[in-house]
């Protein structure tokens, strides 16, 4: 039996995303063992379009088994993973395992070692766990991680030592803006996204703030203002909810964060019974698996972070 019950497409089908259960806020607890046999692992994933309103706007996302981010798959190293995707869109999909070492048939990534999944179609994915850590799952397929096609993937080693409450906490951000319109402006090297931002540049700034040779060189070398981080988002979500309160984590009390993030870098402030805790992943597209401690932290000032 699959771990995750599938959420067939239904009546709900094309209503509104869900963010993941409020269980998952409660933590997995992690329990010591000396090694382990591994086991099949199957989950069923359905991928349809969902409504999402993050803003008061009403726009069209993309969603498996009816929420975003997508369900968090579990394994232990040593398992084999047998993941079937059902597409139940009116267009192509694909799904790619990011950081997982597999066969490269079963990588995911369409038209250069995996077929596209074509509209009702399904594609079986088997391949074993060699490996530990957190990582995350994605389409590969036009611009469809940016409208909410994204989840992700944690995998216990084969032996533990501790015995701790584990939180996965994914990182991720949202425009209204459609993925091929975000992508359009950029080619055409506008401002507008800066502007959205407040965040435009001028020579008479440049030449009050003493930087006005530094506003030369980027203009010889043609790096629009706002390069680094040129795309104004109009949110940033944490477990798919622009803010998330922990009630199990208790002051003293250790536990391990799984983070993965779908964003740029940026700092993450998510709530506990001790107080705010902040979450700082190094780089986007990466993941990691550290302890925290559980503790009153003073409450931070209001800051962009990007």
């Amino acid at each position: 039996m699959p771990q995750h019950q599938a959420m067939p497409k239904g009546k709900e089908a094309n209503g509104m995303a869900t963010p993941p259960p409020d269980q998952d806020l409660r933590g997995h607890v992690v329990a010591p063992r000396p090694s382990h046999t591994g086991h099949r692992v199957e989950y069923d994933l359905y991928v349809d379009e969902r409504q999402v309103n993050y803003t008061g706007k009403t726009r069209l996302a993309i969603a498996i088994n009816g929420q975003i981010p997508a369900p968090t798959l579990r394994f232990t190293e040593g398992d084999t993973a047998i993941i079937r995707v059902h597409n139940q869109m009116g267009v192509e999909t694909s799904i790619h395992w990011h950081g997982i070492l597999l066969p490269n048939q079963y990588d995911g990534v369409p038209y250069l070692n995996t077929a596209p999944i074509e509209p009702g179609g399904m594609h079986t994915f088997t391949f074993p766990l060699i490996q530990s850590g957190t990582y995350w799952y994605h389409s590969h397929t036009m611009l469809q991680e940016q409208s909410g096609l994204y989840g992700s993937i944690v995998i216990q080693p084969k032996a533990v030592k501790y015995e701790l409450k584990e939180y996965v906490l994914l990182l991720s951000d949202w425009t209204d803006h459609p993925p091929k319109e975000v992508l359009r402006y950029l080619k055409r090297a506008g401002e507008w996204f800066a502007v959205q931002k407040g965040a435009t540049q001028s020579y008479g700034e440049a030449i009050a703030a003493g930087y006005f040779k530094d506003k030369v060189k980027q203009e010889w070398g043609r790096m629009p203002a706002m390069d680094l981080t040129d795309i104004y988002y109009n949110k940033f979500l944490t477990n798919g909810r622009e803010k998330s309160y922990y009630p199990d984590a208790k002051p003293g009390k250790s536990c391990a964060c799984a983070s993965s993030t779908a964003a740029p870098p940026r700092t993450s402030t998510c709530s506990t019974p001790a107080g705010p805790c902040r979450s700082s992943p190094p780089m986007a597209s990466t993941s990691s698996l550290s302890r925290c401690r559980s503790s009153k932290l003073p409450r931070p000032k209001p800051t962009t972070c990007w």
